[in-house]
């Protein structure tokens, strides 16, 4: 094992002597992993850069039996039932990091974000929201299982790294629940060191549609009311310190046995017989329906080098579609731009960066060009091209008058 992957290892698992001792024992004998393959699995996986910015969003998958070689070196294989294989699989072969012998490969880039060994930054790997201590080959999957990376600073000198690692937020919610009617939402906070969770408070959720939820309580709970039938994904952003990576959750809308989200419809219904959702990029986006209004098309927002974001939207039915769009980011990620001297505070929980209208005939698909301002682009660049954002679409028309908001991926 190289000794920045094995630096990594003990100091990630600082506070956990079993695990110290596992790595030392690996570094003894200079063996290649060697977990058992465990079959394929059902899992989630995901990836979460600097300040809680999405580098791989959530996504669900069934892990095979293909063998994960980053190196060209055969001998150098990960069993595809592997935490290695579902982040081949979910990033499409976008990651890479060094083999190191009893270790594996240690990931240092995902989806284009580095975080090499030899800095002080690394992607942190858990795995059932708890820190693991052998790397992503050894770590065999089963069903259910959510395996998450996120950005952790690991030092040993005095003043680098903050001296309470970040803690981790975790989403509990019905997968399949009722449109229009309330549902609870709980936010857990794992601590960064490991152990057992507790209730999150003042957790910023969204999703579904719902613009008014309010923050989490000291239980950990807050309410969403689904706008529509579909698949949504549900976020949970934390404030205050110390910081928490935020949680992503998935849940499908049905209204009543209308088929959809895996309902009976009743014998001879036409109704769609929507499956709950898989995780794709663009889960945040519901179903589209017949009834009328604007439809994101795409959660993934391409940014020109200007700074013009492209939203794409599509009017459904045969009247036009007439409103604004606004992109906001959470206050305490726009507080990254007061580093350049020319922001204000913003005491509200989101800072807009960007705004723009449209107009789109019915039954038609346009994409809406959207100007990114200063703060908006400064932190694209500072996120490494990729910042997750918040769109509210407000329909003027066709009436009534709505407002939906989304969770979106600025890409550059």
């Amino acid at each position: 094992m190289s000794q920045s992957a094995v630096g990594w290892l003990r100091a990630r698992t600082r506070n956990s002597v079993a695990l110290a001792a596992l790595a030392v024992l690996l570094v003894l004998l200079g063996t290649a992993p060697s977990a058992v393959a465990a079959g394929p699995a059902t899992v989630s996986v995901r990836a979460v850069g600097t300040d809680g910015q999405s580098v791989l969003p959530l996504t669900d998958l069934t892990t095979n039996e293909t063998p994960v070689v980053k190196d060209g070196d055969s001998e150098h294989a990960c069993a595809g039932t592997s935490a290695a294989g579902a982040l081949q699989l979910a990033s499409k072969g976008n990651w890479n990091g060094e083999w190191s012998g009893g270790f594996g490969y240690g990931v240092e880039t995902i989806e284009g974000v580095s975080y090499p060994f030899s800095g002080p930054d690394r992607w942190a790997f858990w795995l059932d929201n708890e820190p693991v201590g052998t790397g992503v080959c050894g770590a065999e999957l089963s069903s259910g299982d959510s395996v998450l990376f996120f950005e952790e600073c690991v030092s040993k000198e005095a003043g680098v790294c903050p001296s309470i690692p970040p803690g981790v937020l975790a989403i509990e919610v019905p997968a399949t629940v009722e449109v229009k009617e309330p549902v609870t939402v709980t936010v857990l906070s794992y601590p960064g060191e490991g152990g057992e969770p507790k209730p999150a408070d003042g957790v910023t959720v969204v999703g579904g549609g719902d613009t008014s939820a309010l923050a989490t309580d000291a239980q950990g709970q807050t309410t969403l009311v689904f706008a529509g039938e579909g698949g949504y994904t549900i976020d949970a952003v934390g404030s205050g310190e110390p910081p928490t990576i935020p949680a992503e959750a998935f849940v499908c809308a049905h209204e009543g046995n209308d088929g959809a989200c895996g309902t009976t419809a009743p014998a001879g219904s036409t109704a769609g017989q929507t499956p709950a959702p898989v995780a794709v990029i663009d889960a945040s986006v519901p179903q589209a329906t017949a009834r009328g209004g604007v439809s994101l098309v795409s959660a993934t927002v391409a940014v020109r080098g200007g700074g013009s974001a492209l939203v794409k939207l599509e009017c459904l039915g045969a009247t036009s579609c007439h409103g604004k769009l606004t992109l906001s980011v959470a206050a305490k990620i726009a507080a990254r731009a007061k580093a350049s001297g020319n922001a204000k505070k913003h005491p509200a929980r989101t800072v807009r960066i960007g705004a723009a209208g449209f107009s789109i005939q019915g039954d038609a698909t346009k994409t809406v060009k959207l100007n990114l301002d200063a703060t908006g682009r400064r932190l694209l660049s500072a996120s490494h091209g990729h910042l997750r954002a918040s769109l509210a679409l407000l329909e003027l028309a066709p009436k009534p008058e709505s407002t939906q908001t989304k969770t979106v991926q600025l890409v550059r």
